[in-house]
């Protein structure tokens, strides 16, 4: 099951449909689209994405023939035969101002942000304009399969916990969600911190909201401009790249951390999972030990697990993404112990807990209050031989040799251990 697109006949372009036995056209510059718009012929076609459910998702730019009246642009499906008017400019949804409309970019680019997921739900960012008189609002949305378009976020919202600064949607602002329609989203504050947003779709709007955007219903999962898990406070995350989600609410992503006290050396890869704030945790980094295959190792260079994705992913949608279900994560590095590079998949539980197994601790210098969830050895196991073992109500007992370490340990409940001062 595949969508292409091309030219045809001259300069025409096309779109077709392969169920796996046979090829389908399904639309053409020049030609009518009667099904939806009888009297408006195709001007310009792009193929946008497909999902596993066989429901093919196109932007389209209309003429008309003569009287009909046709929207300018808009973004439609294809499904079995039927064509589904997704949005298109001038629509309105409900709770928007009088007289506003979306607006759609004409930039090839940006519609590369769209994405239909397997519920035939899309996610994508438009302009509303005309909030108010010469007022225009970027803002990000899911358009239901029912029919029904929700935003997001919108640009001037107040970041979460920080009234004072605003969220500002840019060109990669565009939203995707998993099958509880729980959404993940990049943005930036206005003092320039790039941030990962997550939750549910915002309820009850109104056109105020538009207007005089209040604070945002969303999480912030992270942002560039604070300590990351895994690393000390005068350390700050840069080249944030684009989060992925899978159906439990887990999102991973991958950045890289730098120390402000020494920015030009201490540049480390690290990839982060969470579905929270509290919960987000580091997987795997640069230059620390890990274990691959039983043996120790270190990982010399992270290659991008999103290396061609221009907003965020979901394990819901047609497009490809490194992350599954089962919280396992596919990504490509280079190691020390091999000069190639090689694809590793690492599996993560969605619940850190290691009550009753044994763990090894990374030996290195831990900041004070810094969190290592325990999810198992391969996450914790490296060179150090010294081991600590976790029984049933997370009481830790000390196994030859002493465990050595420039901080000390605190053992939680659950399974966590939490750096202290010694």
């Amino acid at each position: 099951m595949a969508g292409s697109a091309g030219l045809v006949g001259g300069s025409e372009i096309a779109i077709w449909f392969w169920d796996n036995s046979t090829t389908k056209l399904i639309a053409t510059t020049g030609a009518e689209f009667s099904d939806l718009y009888p009297g408006c012929d195709f001007l310009g076609l792009q193929l946008i994405d497909l999902n596993q459910a066989g429901e093919l998702l196109f932007y389209a730019q209309l003429i008309t023939q003569g009287t009909a009246s046709c929207p300018t642009w808009g973004l439609y499906t294809w499904k079995a035969g039927s064509f589904r008017k997704v949005v298109a400019e001038h629509d309105s949804a409900t709770g928007m101002p009088a007289d506003a409309f979306l607006s759609f970019p004409q930039n090839p680019y940006l519609r590369r942000s769209i994405s239909i997921n397997d519920n035939g739900d899309v996610s994508f960012k438009a302009t509303l304009r005309d909030v108010s008189p010469g007022v225009n609002k970027e803002v990000s949305w899911m358009a239901f399969a029912s029919g029904e378009l929700s935003p997001v976020a919108i640009d001037g919202e107040a970041v979460p916990g920080s009234p004072s600064e605003l969220i500002r949607l840019s060109t990669n602002s565009a939203p995707a969600a998993n099958a509880d329609a729980t959404t993940v989203s990049r943005a930036i504050s206005s003092t320039l911190a790039d941030m990962i947003l997550t939750g549910p779709l915002r309820q009850g709007t109104s056109a105020s909201d538009f207007t005089t955007p209040g604070e945002s219903h969303l999480e912030v999962l992270v942002r560039s401009d604070e300590p990351p898990p895994g690393f000390g406070s005068s350390w700050h995350l840069t080249d944030l790249e684009q989060p992925l989600l899978n159906n439990q609410g887990n999102i991973a992503f991958m950045a890289v951390a730098r120390d402000a006290l020494d920015p030009n050396t201490s540049a480390t890869q690290g990839i982060w999972l969470g579905d929270t704030a509290d919960n987000l945790r580091l997987l795997v980094a640069t230059g620390r030990p890990v274990l691959i295959d039983g043996q120790p190792d270190e990982l010399k260079q992270i290659l991008a697990i999103t290396p061609t994705n221009v907003a965020p992913s979901s394990s819901n949608s047609g497009q490809p993404i490194q992350l599954n279900d089962q919280g396992q994560l596919v990504f490509r590095a280079t190691r020390l112990r091999n000069s190639f590079s090689s694809t590793l998949l690492m599996g993560m539980a969605a619940t850190p807990a290691c009550s009753g197994s044994k763990v090894t601790i990374p030996a290195r210098t831990y900041a004070d209050g810094e969190v290592i969830y325990c999810i198992g050895d391969i996450s914790l196991s490296t060179l150090a031989k010294a081991s600590v073992r976790v029984s049933n109500g997370a009481d830790v007992t000390y196994e030859s040799p002493a465990l050595c370490l420039d901080k000390g340990f605190s053992v939680e409940k659950g399974g966590v251990f939490a750096a202290i001062t010694p």
